[in-house]
């Protein structure tokens, strides 16, 4: 028996099982609906919420296809005190609005500028290249993760790897943010 935390629902543990098969799998919520019986289209939302808790991947190939995580296959192998999960349960979108501004949330909230870790003179979110305003979201979304002094010590490196490539419209999980800091401290 599978421990889940109270969002979950049954079908979930049945998505990230059938994507645990073959971790190298990619599906659509319609492939994956098939597969377990369900219907389609609370399939297609209860993967969206499943990438937005960081245990599926989701590549957007006009329709989306979803992989599983390493946080989804804990799940599955009940490698995972839930209450982590739950206590993670952050996730970070950012999105360039109609009127060319840039809007980053962390779960629907505005995500607060760090000025007093990054000194610039436009406190700017800004992605999709490397400089001053891909730098300061890094340290913020770092810093509201992992703390002030390991957003300072993986800014630059995490801004390289992942905040210069996103595009207009991302999303990240707290979870990611955690094990993306993880791999680098056991790289090092």
């Amino acid at each position: 028996m599978h421990e889940r935390v109270a969002w979950m629902r049954p079908v979930d543990i049945a998505i990230l099982e059938l994507l645990d098969t073959i971790p190298t799998l990619q599906l659509t919520a319609g492939n994956i609906a098939t597969n377990i019986d369900y219907e389609r289209n609370y399939v297609n939302k209860r993967c969206r919420k499943l990438a937005d808790e960081g245990l599926l991947n989701r590549e957007d190939l006009g329709d989306p296809y979803y992989d599983i995580t390493s946080e989804g296959v804990a799940v599955v192998d009940n490698d995972t005190d839930p209450e982590e999960l739950r206590s993670d349960y952050r996730v970070y979108r950012g999105e360039r609005t109609d009127e060319g501004w840039n809007k980053v949330t962390v779960n629907g909230e505005s995500l607060g500028p760090r000025t007093d870790l990054v000194k610039q003179e436009t406190p700017a979110f800004e992605w999709g290249y490397y400089g001053n305003g891909p730098l300061h979201l890094s340290v913020a979304m770092l810093a509201d993760v992992v703390g002030d002094d390991k957003a300072n010590e993986w800014r630059e490196r995490f801004c390289k790897d992942l905040v210069s490539d996103f595009s207009d419209t991302w999303g990240l999980s707290a979870i990611e943010i955690k094990n993306y800091v993880d791999r680098c401290e056991s790289d090092s």
